[in-house]
């Protein structure tokens, strides 16, 4: 009797000791893993997750939100292809079908703008999530979220968007979860307007964060303003821009809101430099014309090279409803088609790449860094405590982060190259609140007319939006917001003591860059500088390709009587620009 009750005990014990251990995380090789007991539950956890959609199966969308039928059906490929009677339903689809096959993306990834990801993986993304608060993202997607709801389109998209993804979320139990809500221990969060606006703003950093005016004004203090002139041009006359000088209009700038600032600020000492987004990031498109075609019909190839991730930021859909039928790719997040094609036209976009971030050398009153000089007169800063509840932590962590009339001073360390710099980002901006309907206009669009009205709502980040009509029609349009700078503004750290360093508006929409049918029958842009020297605004970027655009040039001046197959090899050349203009100087010093 007593052997069976120790075996007893013995077995409770083991079994209790594996169910602790299968329900706590534990350290190996300083790496903390996850608990795994709830991702083997037989009951809720991994065996519990379904395949998606069955390919080439009608499903009925069903919900009291909706005001008509919807379907959706999936092809071969497993690509939804969504059937609405309203519009409003069809968006309300698309966050539905976004939400059932890419939740854990959509919400991760914009945990990961708002700096929350600590709440679910711990300690080790503390550091992210602080360099993301002080870079202001939660400030900037709850700017353009206040913004949005200001337009009665946007609003009612967004709203419909919202509610499908929401639909989806309230259908799941913890046995319905994706495996990595399992594996990582946490559950998916009601969507919003606001996360829509952190998944938008997550691109901005992505496509418009790139600037070296740090890099600038060190190099400027070490060898000089005329070395760091002749080392890094801003423009370079043998490039190829996207609008040359024959083909851009007559343009009477506007006047900047600004008097003419002192010389920027000697005033950085040392220190490291911040790294910058993925120099890889860049894009190709073009479109010709049927005058260069074999068939006499335009020709439009985009090609956008946006960051690696598991799984693809692309999500291919078709969306018709009686007002259009639109077919391309979309990012799970937010509502449209972002690059496709309807009956009428078709459309694709590259990274404009302007400098649209300019850092400001801050002079504090006094140590406690509380309030600044701005034109002679202290002004105080607006201090944000920051909380981050940190998963296996009991307590919050707390940051402060100081806001200037510039923006956020994002670096708090008391030395080196950042010190006491606020950063003015473009992507902070209140925007025109409108942005939302480029995507939903171009599902509409049917002419040069609607394009050009479709991507004058667009603000941030600024874009190259290319064309093809099936009239014949082709054309690029520059969009979004490009500063009013004075020259070198944006191009050395500028000095924040003094408003006249500012920003003195924007380009309107009728003096950015387009063309519609050039005479040489093709458009094109690969982040190259937007314009020729003509062009009567200042702008400025380390970002702006040099040697693909030339490429694309000298390869589409030579064709005619092109086809599908042509444009497909020449998006696969990968003969180098860059070698062609090195290799001869180089073979000469070598033995």
């Amino acid at each position: 009797m007593v052997i069976r009750i120790l075996r007893f005990l013995g077995a409770a014990l083991v079994t209790s000791g594996l169910v602790w251990a299968l329900n706590h995380s534990f350290a190996v090789g300083g790496q903390s893993l996850p608990a795994i007991g709830n991702f083997l539950n037989p009951f809720t956890g991994i065996w519990q997750n379904t395949p998606l959609p069955t390919p080439k199966a009608y499903s009925p969308v069903s919900s009291e939100l909706l005001k008509g039928e919807v379907s959706v059906y999936y092809d071969e490929r497993s690509v939804p292809h969504i059937f609405a009677d309203s519009t409003e339903d069809a968006f309300f689809a698309q966050g539905y079908i976004h939400a059932q096959n890419r939740l854990f993306q959509m919400d991760f990834s914009t945990r990961a703008s708002a700096g929350r990801l600590s709440e679910i993986v711990g300690s080790k993304a503390i550091d992210f999530d602080r360099e993301q608060r002080r870079i202001g993202m939660p400030w900037a997607a709850q700017t353009a979220a206040d913004q949005w709801v200001k337009d009665p389109i946007s609003l009612a998209i967004l709203q419909a968007y919202v509610a499908g993804v929401n639909a989806f979320i309230s259908s799941l139990k913890p046995k319905d979860y994706p495996l990595e809500y399992k594996l990582i221990g946490f559950e998916p969060e009601p969507w919003s307007i606001y996360k829509s606006a952190l998944f938008y703003k997550g691109m901005a950093k992505s496509l418009s964060f790139k600037e070296s005016d740090v890099q600038m004004t060190r190099l400027r203090e070490i060898f000089g303003e005329a070395a760091v002139r002749e080392l890094f041009p801003q423009y370079l006359d043998d490039q190829a821009p996207i609008v040359p000088n024959e083909y851009l209009q007559k343009i009477i700038p506007v006047a900047g809101k600004f008097t003419t600032p002192d010389n920027p600020p000697a005033l950085l000492t040392g220190g490291s430099i911040p790294a910058q987004p993925d120099a890889g990031l860049g894009s190709n498109n073009w479109v010709v014309s049927g005058s260069k075609t074999a068939t006499g019909k335009p020709i439009l190839c985009g090609d956008p090279h946006l960051m690696r991730t598991l799984p693809a930021i692309w999500f291919e859909q078709q969306i018709q409803t009686q007002d259009f039928n639109a077919y391309g790719v979309t990012f799970p997040g937010i509502p449209g088609i972002v690059i496709g094609f309807n009956e009428h036209i078709a459309w694709t976009m590259t990274n404009m790449g302007n400098d649209v971030k300019d850092w400001y050398k801050i002079l504090w009153t006094d140590s406690t860094r509380t309030a600044y000089m701005l034109d002679g007169k202290a002004t105080k800063a607006e201090l944000v405590v920051e909380k981050f509840a940190v998963k296996g932590l009991l307590d919050s962590i707390q940051d402060t982060v100081r806001y200037t009339v510039w923006g956020p001073v994002s670096y708090d360390r008391d030395t080196g190259a950042m010190h006491d710099l606020a950063m003015q980002w473009l992507a902070h901006d209140k925007g025109t609140g409108t942005e939302l309907q480029t995507f939903v206009k171009l599902m509409r669009a049917r002419n040069a007319t609607d394009f050009r009205n479709a991507v004058s709502h667009f603000f941030s980040p600024g874009q190259n939006f290319v064309f093809a009509a099936v009239n014949g029609d082709i054309g690029v349009q520059l969009s979004g917001a490009i500063p009013i700078k004075l020259k070198d503004q944006g191009f050395f750290v500028q000095d924040g003591s003094k408003s006249t360093s500012g920003w003195g508006g924007f380009v309107p929409f009728k003096h950015l860059p387009f063309v519609i049918n050039p005479k040489r029958g093709f458009v094109f842009s690969a982040n190259q500088h937007s314009t020729g020297n003509a062009y009567p605004y200042y702008y400025n970027s380390n970002s702006f390709d040099y040697s693909r655009a030339r490429k694309i040039l000298n390869m589409l001046s030579s064709m005619n009587s092109i086809s599908v197959d042509d444009m497909k090899a020449m998006q696969n050349n990968t003969h180098s620009q860059i070698a062609d203009d090195i290799l001869g100087a180089l073979l000469k010093v070598v033995d």
